[in-house]
């Protein structure tokens, strides 16, 4: 179950980060006109992070390695911190640049890094 995660969470974060490769990132694939994009990095990624929280339990009991499971856990949670902080850009953007259709490769990243601070934050306590 663990290397299944695993290779789940690859695959969300490879579909969650395609966008950002060309330098810009159209906000309209993340809205109502592409649902299925966003909807099959969540899911895989949910679906990775179950497994891998499943072999991790699994590993335990037995006593066997636990670093997939870890890796995949890890792996899983940052395609939905991606689309997290891309849907918080997305709806957030004041109403002046709402007509906008890119965002700039710098404002996701603030996104991404604003959103990672918040969840080690959150781990954190």
């Amino acid at each position: 179950m663990a290397v299944l995660g695993l290779v789940l969470g690859i695959l969300a974060l490879v579909v969650a980060g395609a966008p950002l490769v060309s330098g810009s990132v159209d906000p309209l694939i993340l809205m109502a006109g592409n649902v299925w994009f966003s909807l099959l990095v969540l899911v895989t990624a949910a679906l990775g992070a179950v497994l891998s929280v499943l072999g991790l339990r699994a590993a335990k009991r037995s006593g066997r390695a636990k670093g997939k499971a870890i890796a995949g856990l890890i792996v899983s949670i940052v395609p939905i911190a991606i689309m997290l902080a891309l849907y918080t850009y997305v709806f957030t953007r004041p109403a002046d640049t709402a007509g906008e259709t890119k965002v700039s490769q710098e404002d996701v990243k603030d996104s991404l890094e604003e959103a990672l601070k918040a969840a080690r934050q959150s781990t954190a306590k």
